[in-house]
């Protein structure tokens, strides 16, 4: 399996996190090469989106080790001992990674192409013109090239989490991490988001971690489907063992509720 691999750019040893009385996290482990299209499913609660907002250093850890490309996400060095990481580094690393939310968190007073380049232009220090070039060629990406002009309120929300997408993508990541992006949207918009995820696994070599409960969109566009319940990692496998011969009885308890649903 890819956490065989030497150098991935994300590694996650012995992770744990709690909330409250609540253990999300139980001493994980996750490796994920560079590129790979990763896919996390599992039941509600199992610690799926917690792995995504830790690796955006919106949630910290209470043990263990987390780095992107060899570098410790919540550690860093200072005069050769081993310190908590400060905003600075926080801010290195997170410059990293994008994610895109289930809510789609658009600012409401901006036009769509503001909302693309205002990032790029305030934090990475990009020209307007250049970012409005990027951003444009971003919209034509997510299909909305029409709607540079449009205000949030007047997009629809697939529209609106196509724009969080481009937006996220503006920052130039090297990792992007994708959280339920179908879940608040009403069933005839899923297919229009799922379109520009395939269109990201199919044409770039950015790694993608998603987080999803359409599994016939995991089992298409995955390399590799990892499966998690009650914070820790049940099975790690191919789309083809996972969704035909699964080797866990729990992943396949898990996968024959999921098909119940749908057929219902």
């Amino acid at each position: 399996m890819p956490a065989d691999n030497p150098h991935p750019i994300i590694r996650l040893r012995g992770v744990s996190k709690r909330f409250g009385d609540t253990q999300v996290l139980r001493s994980l482990d996750l490796d994920v090469p560079a590129g790979q299209k990763l896919a996390l499913i599992g039941p509600s609660g199992s610690g799926k989106s917690t792995v995504l907002r830790i690796l955006m250093t919106l949630e910290r850890i209470d043990g263990g080790e987390v780095e992107i490309d060899g570098e410790s996400v919540w550690h860093m060095d200072r005069g050769g001992r081993r310190v908590p990481a400060d905003r600075t580094h926080l801010h290195h690393m997170r410059e990293q990674v994008g994610m895109v939310f289930q809510h789609f968190n658009l600012f409401p007073h901006m036009n769509v192409l503001r909302n693309v380049t205002e990032a790029p232009i305030h934090a990475l220090g990009t020209p307007r013109a250049e970012a409005e070039r990027q951003a444009r060629e971003l919209l034509d990406l997510v299909g909305l090239a029409d709607k540079t002009r449009a205000w949030p309120s007047q997009l629809s929300g697939g529209q609106k989490q196509r724009v969080a997408i481009a937006r996220a993508l503006a920052m130039k990541p090297r990792i992007m991490l994708f959280d339920e992006v179908t879940s608040a949207l009403d069933p005839e918009l899923v297919g229009e988001v799922l379109n520009v995820l395939r269109r990201l696994a199919r044409e770039t070599d950015m790694t993608l971690l998603i987080v999803t409960h359409e599994m016939g969109f995991a089992r298409e566009i995955a390399e590799r489907v990892v499966f998690m319940e009650q914070g820790t990692v049940v099975e790690d496998a191919s789309p083809e063992v996972i969704f035909s011969q699964p080797r866990e009885a729990r992943t396949r308890e898990f996968l024959g509720a999921t098909n119940s649903k749908l057929q219902v």
